[in-house]
């Protein structure tokens, strides 16, 4: 599977310092898929702008932020705790959607905000018919 950009893009070019070179494989392979579904698979291969790259780099810094929040978590479940009373035993976690929206759909939205500055003047967000 491409991968839009390499470590050494991420860290001399778009300047990241969150991703570690060990963890960046997985979280740059995550967002090259995301990037490819945004754009409808729309970037040559072959010549893959500056701008994609930026956005695979924003959007793996976006998995990256979620892996290590899941993997720092208490019960390892990625449910951060709010509030706890061991009176009655109630445990109120800290949310970040809106009530009924999934945490894929709030990570869909994170990613999609994280590329979104990036992709908006290249048309490769445009889902509509081009004539």
């Amino acid at each position: 599977m491409l991968q839009y950009a390499d470590y050494r893009y991420y860290a001399e070019s778009y300047h990241g310092t969150t991703i570690t070179e060990d963890s960046f494989p997985t979280a740059m392979r995550d967002a090259s898929a995301f990037i490819r579904e945004i754009t409808v698979n729309r970037v040559d291969p072959d010549a893959v702008p500056d701008d994609v790259k930026d956005a695979s780099c924003a959007v793996a810094d976006v998995i990256q932020a979620e892996n290590d929040r899941i993997s720092n978590t208490e019960n390892g479940d990625g449910r951060e705790i709010k509030s706890e009373n061991t009176d009655g035993y109630s445990v109120s976690y800290v949310t970040e959607g809106i009530d009924g929206q999934s945490r894929d759909e709030v990570l869909w939205n994170k990613k999609y905000q994280a590329a979104r500055p990036y992709l908006l003047h290249t048309g490769l967000l445009y889902l509509g018919v081009c004539t």
